[in-house]
């Protein structure tokens, strides 16, 4: 379990939420509550493990995303296992909660 924090020049808030990582059913369950931002939503995304391309670089674990974005050409390694519709999730993650 993990407490969700917006990041804004340099500085951490805590916001009402956690984040969850079921490693049995490859799913991370988030919750944010976020009302200065208007964000009151859960999500329940797929994850599976990242595979490390270049030696010595620093890889992920763990990867959660949409379907679409593994899907991608540029993004081999996927296989395109995921499915849901998580792109509008994944957009208010980035805008609001992961910087």
């Amino acid at each position: 379990m993990s407490w969700i924090y917006r990041y804004e020049a340099g500085i951490k808030s805590a916001v009402e939420g956690y984040a969850s990582l079921d490693m049995n059913y490859s799913r991370i369950y988030i919750e944010i509550k976020d009302s200065e931002h208007g964000i009151n939503d859960y999500w329940e995304l797929p994850i599976r493990s990242c595979i490390a391309r270049i030696p010595g670089k620093p890889t992920p674990a763990l990867i959660a995303t949409t379907q679409s974005e593994l899907n991608s050409p540029q993004k081999p390694s996927t296989n395109g296992v995921f499915a849901g519709g998580y792109k509008k999730a994944l957009e208010n993650l980035q805008k609001y909660a992961i910087k």
